[in-house]
Parts: structure tokens; sequence; C-alpha cells
């Protein structure tokens, strides 16, 4: 269907296209100013910072190519009753979400981006490029898409229980992910890069991984990244499926004799 719709009005999605990629330029354009004009941020050469912006599009254009719609902003899902519909197709409930935010063609533009942001970085960068980074690159993006998703999950939790309250809880969560994610970390005091290591993993997104792919960390923090994506991930699991019950035995409570939504 994605494809039906390039196929039904090429001009309408060039344009799209077009202006997609414009504009997420244009979310970078700001930090890569201030690193060129002072020659690097926080220890981190202009290229080095090239680097970490393309990889904070990179991860944001493969959660957009496959978590779209509202699948990112489960919350929306949740809290307007719509998981009713997700409950009784007749596959795993995953597998309905990972295949209804799927648009691999309108949603590649952020991603084509942040690849072509990475390769040029890379192209200024002496002595990085190998197989083996070119797989860690690889595993990093799709642990950062990770931990995104599931923070995003986290918080859209709050829906099952509080669905008007709730609705666009993660859209706050998209926000605050956007506002930060871009911005080299280099300079906060040790509590506070800590706390956006663990709590509020925005430096989770792009800054951590991007040091240790560049050879600006210790290539065993790696693990370290793993391990926080994988303790989100077991950590979301356990409270989506608590919700997710609760849901099924109560419904969506949103739902009134009065209200544009019965």
């Amino acid at each position: 269907m994605d494809l039906l719709w390039l196929l039904k009005d090429f001009r309408n999605f060039a344009l799209y296209m077009v202006t997609d990629v414009i504009i997420n330029i244009a979310s970078i354009t700001g930090i890569w100013l201030i690193a060129a004009r002072f020659n690097g941020i926080g220890g981190m050469g202009i290229y080095q910072v090239l680097f970490m912006l393309g990889y904070s599009l990179t991860v944001s254009g493969v959660t957009n190519t496959l978590f779209s719609y509202n699948v990112y902003f489960i919350s929306r899902i949740i809290g307007r009753g719509q998981m009713d519909h997700v409950l009784i197709m007749p596959q795993p409930v995953w597998m309905t979400l990972l295949t209804e935010g799927f648009i691999p063609v309108s949603g590649s533009g952020v991603l084509l981006s942040g690849i072509g942001i990475i390769t040029y970085a890379l192209s200024r960068l002496d002595n990085l490029v190998n197989p083996v980074f070119i797989a860690a690159l690889i595993l990093c993006i799709c642990f950062s898409v990770l931990i995104s998703l599931s923070f995003s999950f986290l918080w859209g939790s709050l829906a099952f229980y509080a669905p008007v309250a709730a609705e666009e809880v993660c859209t706050s969560v998209d926000n605050l992910f956007s506002s930060l994610r871009s911005f080299p970390l280099n300079g906060i005091a040790g509590v506070g890069k800590y706390f956006m290591l663990s709590i509020l993993p925005v430096g989770l997104y792009a800054w951590f991984p991007s040091l240790v792919l560049m050879r600006l960390s210790s290539p065993g923090n790696i693990g370290i990244f793993i391990a926080i994506a994988l303790a989100y991930l077991g950590l979301v699991l356990v409270i989506f499926r608590r919700g997710l019950h609760y849901y099924v035995k109560n419904g969506a409570n949103r739902y009134s004799d009065r209200g544009h939504r019965h």
C-alpha cells in the first residue's frame, strides 16, 4: 500500500520526500554550525559531530520506517481503544504492530538523509571504516532503535490505566528525544550524564554509541550499551504485558454514552 501511494501520484510523493529530507537536515544544521564555528564540540571534531548527527537521523529513519503511524506513539492506539482491533487480528500482537507501522517507501526520507550524512562524515574521518566497524554500526543502530521504542512503549503503557490523560504521552516522549538526542553530552557533569544514559536515555540515542564507534570511548562500553538496551526491553515487556492484561479485562473506559468517541 505504501508503494501504491508512490505509483498513484509521483509528483506529490517526490515533493514529500524532498521536503522531508530538507526538514530533517535542517533539524541538525544548528548543532553542525556551532561545531563548525568552534571547530568541534566537547572534544569531538567537526566531522565526528557530523557522524553523530547522521547516526541520530538514521535511528530516527529506521524507527520511522518500521514503526510509523501510531505504532511508535502506542499510547494513541491504547488510549483510543484501538487496541481491540489489534487483539482480534489472527496473529500475535507484535506481528500486527510491526506490519502496521511498516512504511518502507514514504518513511525512507529520514533514513536516506541519515545514511547520506554518515557516509559523508566517514569519508572525512581517516582509518575508521572496515567490516568490523560496519557490523558494529548496524548493531548499535538496532539497539538505539530498541531503546527509543522501549522508552516510548514504557510510558505509553500508562494509557492502559488512564486512556484520556495519557493518550498523547508518547508525543511528549518523542518531543523530549527530538530535543536532546542530537546534542553531544561531553560537557555534562557526572550525575547528569549518568542520568541521561539510564533513567532518561537520550544519550544512548546517538551520543554514547557514536563515541564508541569513533574510538573516543572504550570499546568495552558497547557491552554496557547493549546491556542497558536489553534491560529496557525486559522492563517494557513486563510492564506492557501487565497493562495489556488489564486492558483485556477492563477494556477502554473512555467510551461512554456521550461524546464523539461513543
